[in-house]
This record gives C-alpha cells, sequence and structure tokens, in this order.
C-alpha cells in the first residue's frame, strides 16, 4: 500500500471512529428531548431507530477489534504504555479510540515515528 493510500485510509478511519462519538450525543439529546416531550411522539420512529442503533453498534465492535489489534502491535509504544491502551480502548472504546487515533494513527504521526524512530506520546 502506497503512502498516499496509507495516510486516506488512516483519515478514513479517523472519520469512522466519530461515528459512535457522534452518535452517542444525539442519542442521548434525543432520548432526553423525547422524555421531557419537547418533541412530539410522532416523530418517534422505533424501527429506524433501532436500525440505526444496531448497525452503530456492530460498527463500534469493529473498531475495538481494529484498535485492540492495532494497539497490541504497536512496535513504537512501550508496554506499560500498550497494556494502558488496551485497557482504555477494552473500558471507554468509544470515548478512548480517537484519542488513540490522534495520538498513535494519524498521518503526521507516522512520518514522526519514522522520522525520529520514537513514539513521544503519553498515555
Amino acid at each position: 500500500m502506497g503512502k498516499h493510500m496509507k495516510s486516506i485510509f488512516a483519515l478514513a478511519l479517523g472519520v469512522v471512529t466519530l461515528v459512535p462519538v457522534l452518535y452517542f450525543m444525539v442519542f442521548v439529546c434525543v432520548f432526553v428531548m423525547l422524555e421531557l416531550r419537547l418533541v412530539s411522539r410522532e416523530y418517534d420512529n422505533f424501527t429506524l431507530f433501532a436500525l440505526i442503533h444496531v448497525t452503530v453498534v456492530i460498527l463500534n465492535f469493529m473498531l475495538i477489534g481494529l484498535y485492540l489489534l492495532h494497539a497490541h502491535r504497536n512496535t513504537h509504544l512501550s508496554e506499560d504504555k500498550r497494556t494502558r491502551w488496551l485497557i482504555a480502548i477494552l473500558i471507554a472504546n468509544v470515548f478512548a479510540m480517537p484519542i488513540y487515533w490522534y495520538k498513535h494513527m494519524r498521518p503526521a504521526y507516522s512520518e514522526r515515528i519514522k522520522a525520529t524512530g520514537i513514539d513521544s506520546g503519553v498515555v
């Protein structure tokens, strides 16, 4: 895979990683609006909501597997940092994965590692 394709894949992965976070915020807002009766119940489309919810949950499980695999194989992390990232991804996955992507997977990070050979990121 070429350098350009890796950068495009890394950026696409970053965008996809934000989907569960954005969905969580929308879910909370919609739930609160429905409970406080700020939105009419006639707009309550359970089937559509359930389909979107299941899709985001499946996407999240796939992302968790990908991030766990990447963190486990990341040779630029010390054993201690690797363990902390694995635990963070397992426990706080929706919130930890965007941070892990920013610190260890974005294209600028890859270029810095190639240039210096060390990981200066702190978990």
